[in-house]
């Protein structure tokens, strides 16, 4: 059957109509002409919220990760506010159809924001809790991305002693931020429930032991965001029935030899030695995902290719993992006396799918060696010091390339260009749309190593 533009779209709008459920079951007969309305805060840092419906409050206090209970509303057309409870200002409104004797949830979540929690961005989503259960043995479930920043996820439902050992197909694959699976119908049971990047199974972002689906139930899992963006939260819902909020339990964590050229370092995490294995600088690793807790951080710089050499102290510098957070992990400094630096990443993807976000990590040996990162000639980021990051910085690409340089007052170039991958005359890839980068600068100042990494 072939389908016309329109009608691949008609056929999306009506296949996410399902998070309306919008197929009755009994609303619990009539109540004269009222709807029934309950909030669930899911937000990253709000602790309590209010509900509004046409100016009057239907809810109050909903501590974050919960629901309160369900209020009388009118129906037809409603104004609804979210408020933060603490100080009265509004972080949403909507002006929402009712069907009375319906029961309904709103769902506050955030998303977006930056490492200083500008720029936040709050959202509501409105479930019809009204669908028609299953048969006997089965349940249905429904699967809403609420994390954008996360990118597209693939989850799996699964009776495996865990995720790793899981070879269960996903539940569903590729969701996109901001919209949902439809109701996909299983069989009840406890399942463990894994939710992965699109594509990448070994990419995990969440892990839920235990959920059960009773038989003939309707639930929901609601998948929000962390502060770096990319693991995520999980939230069941049962329709009408209870909330259950899973935070996650996992971080991530890179690590950089920016050593000068040459100079053996290895970086374990948990006794996990696939981190940094042993090997020459300039090393990036990439980002490995660990249970939150202790880090048991091992490093070693120096030795050969048979030994990594001697221990490198890190005790107070990454004592525990917090959940939802990247790490990067930076050696540098002189051979003889290595350093290691660690920096919480921002990995949300940018405001906008039309700006890309940059950072510079600075792993040049030399103290003194301070650097600036420009994009087009505008300062993004400005004496940078040696072992140390900066905040991203948010624009616009060009279509054409961007010149991107970073410079130091110690480079030996007669223009002090350390690196300079969007110049044209480098035929360096240029920066692309919707994107996270980094560039480090690594080594001898005068011998400086660049690499830019996408890591988004």
């Amino acid at each position: 059957m072939r389908f016309t533009p329109w009608a691949n779209r008609l056929a999306l709008t009506l296949s996410l109509s399902a998070t309306a459920a919008l197929t009755a079951c009994g609303g619990g007969g009539d109540d004269g002409g009222k709807a029934h309305v309950r909030l669930l805060n899911l937000t990253q840092s709000v602790a309590e919220l209010d509900l509004e419906v046409d100016n009057t409050t239907i809810s109050s206090k909903i501590a974050n990760g919960t629901a309160g209970s369900y209020a009388d509303a009118t129906t037809d057309s409603v104004t609804t506010r979210v408020l933060n409870s603490s100080t009265g200002s509004g972080i949403s409104a909507n002006t929402l159809s009712l069907t009375k004797n319906d029961h309904y949830t709103l769902v506050a979540y955030s998303y977006g924001g930056d490492a200083d929690g500008n720029n936040v961005l709050y959202r509501t989503s409105l479930l019809q809790e009204e669908t028609e259960a299953p048969d006997a043995n089965k349940a249905k479930l429904l699967i809403m991305n609420l994390a954008p920043d996360a990118g597209n996820l693939d989850t799996y439902v699964t009776t495996a002693a865990s995720c790793a050992a899981s070879t269960d197909s996903a539940l569903s694959s590729n969701l996109a931020g901001i919209t949902g699976s439809g109701y996909l119908q299983l069989n009840s049971g406890t399942f463990r429930i894994c939710v992965t990047g699109y594509g990448k199974r070994s990419d995990l972002r969440l892990e839920i032991p235990a959920v059960e689906l009773a038989s003939k139930s309707i639930n929901t899992l609601y998948l929000t965001g962390t502060s770096s963006g990319t693991m995520v939260n999980g939230t069941t819902l049962v329709q009408q029935g209870a909330v259950t909020k899973t935070a996650s339990k996992l971080a991530r964590v890179r690590v950089i030899n920016a050593l000068p050229t040459g100079t053996y370092a290895s970086a374990s995490v948990q006794g996990d030695a696939t981190l940094l294995p042993n090997g020459t600088s300039p090393n990036i690793g990439e980002y490995k995902v660990y249970a939150a807790g202790a880090s048991n951080l091992a490093l070693t710089t120096g030795g050969s290719a048979a030994a990594a050499g001697a221990a490198l102290d890190t005790t107070t510098t990454l004592p525990t993992l917090t959940a939802g957070v990247d790490y990067t992990v930076l050696i540098s400094g002189p051979a003889s006396t290595p350093l290691a630096s660690v920096f919480v990443d921002d990995n949300r993807l940018p405001t906008s799918t039309s700006s890309t976000k940059i950072r510079l990590v600075n792993g040049m040996s030399t103290a003194a060696a301070t650097s600036s990162l420009f994009v087009e000639y505008t300062a993004k980021a400005t004496s940078i010091a040696a072992g140390s990051a900066s905040k991203t910085s948010e624009f616009t690409p060009l279509a054409s390339g961007n010149t991107v340089q970073v410079t130091s007052p110690l480079s030996t170039a007669a223009d002090r260009v350390l690196y300079n991958p969007g110049n044209p005359l480098t035929g360096v890839t240029s920066l692309s749309a919707n994107g996270v980068y980094t560039i480090f600068v690594m080594g001898d100042p005068t011998a400086v190593t660049g690499t830019l990494i996408r890591d988004r």
